[in-house]
């Protein structure tokens, strides 16, 4: 989908209604669209890779539950307020967000991640995020849905410290089922 529609506010390619699936998106090009308000890829799971929307500066809602999407590519500052996201997601940076608040990011499984960095987002509690990194289970019946090894290789959180280290300065956490 190409991104030469400039005065887009909502782009729907998804749908979040239960038994939506769009098979045919595999890409979105969204170029410098500064009055995108809101995205929506929810249920297109052959699109998948970086999820670019850096320079829509104006970005307020990303619906992506269902996508294949692995990463985000959020503005450098701005006004992301809702944040739905993929089990597919191994990294996850969000800087200088400072009107998403703790439950409007959400994370359909934080299993596949291995990348986080969160900073300059006042309204995550980086110290409940943490926990859920660090208590993460897999809340299912099938027992054969467990995780085994989780390993965060680079996290950077806002005012935490281990020991005598400052998260800030990225540390790695690993936990073994």
């Amino acid at each position: 989908v190409g991104g030469s529609q400039g005065i887009v506010e909502d782009h729907t390619i998804g749908d979040g209604r239960e038994g939506y699936c769009n098979l045919n998106l595999t890409s979105v090009s969204l170029d410098q669209n500064r009055l995108l308000r809101t995205l929506d890829v929810q249920n297109c799971p052959n699109l998948s890779g970086t999820l670019n929307v850096k320079n829509c500066l104006n970005i307020e809602n990303i619906y992506a539950f269902g996508s294949g999407i692995t990463d985000i590519s959020l503005p450098a500052a701005g006004y992301i307020k809702k944040l739905q996201l993929p089990e597919t997601m191994t990294k996850l940076v969000i800087e200088n967000q400072p009107y998403l608040q703790d439950d409007e990011l959400q994370l359909t499984s934080l299993a596949n991640l291995t990348d986080v960095a969160i900073s300059n987002c006042n309204l995550i509690n980086t110290h409940e995020l943490l926990d859920k990194l660090i208590l993460f289970t897999v809340d299912s019946e099938d027992p054969n849905d467990t995780v085994q090894r989780y390993k965060i290789k680079h996290l950077k959180l806002d005012n935490l410290k281990f020991g005598d280290k400052d998260a800030n300065e990225g540390v790695t956490l690993e936990y073994m089922h």
